[in-house]
C-alpha cells in the first residue's frame, strides 16, 4: 500500500500501521478495541452465516480492552452477544 502514496504519505500511513500492530500506544489500543467490535457488527448485519467458526463469533470481542472504555465496550458486547443469540449463532 505505501508504494502507491506519495512518499510522505506512504511514511505516515506505514508509521501509523506499525503503531497499531504494536498495540501500545493508547491510540492503538483505542482502535483495536473498536476494531474487535466492528467485525463483530459485520457478523451481525451479515447473519453470522458466511463464518466458518461460529463457535468463535459470541466470545471474539472479549478481547477488545481499552480500560477507559470498559464500560461502554461492555454494554456493546453484551449487546452483541444478545443479538448473536437470537439469531441462533452459538
Amino acid at each position: 500500500m505505501k508504494a502507491f502514496l506519495p512518499s510522505d504519505s506512504g511514511g505516515r500511513v506505514s508509521s501509523a500501521w506499525q503503531e497499531y500492530k504494536a498495540g501500545v500506544t493508547e491510540e492503538a489500543k483505542f482502535v483495536k478495541a473498536f476494531d474487535k467490535l466492528e467485525t463483530l457488527m459485520q457478523l451481525v448485519e451479515a447473519g453470522g452465516g458466511t463464518y466458518d467458526r461460529p463457535g468463535l463469533i459470541p466470545n471474539y470481542a472479549d478481547a477488545a480492552a481499552f480500560p477507559k472504555l470498559e464500560p461502554l465496550l461492555l454494554q456493546v458486547k453484551k449487546e452483541l452477544k444478545r443479538e448473536f443469540e437470537k439469531a441462533g449463532i452459538p
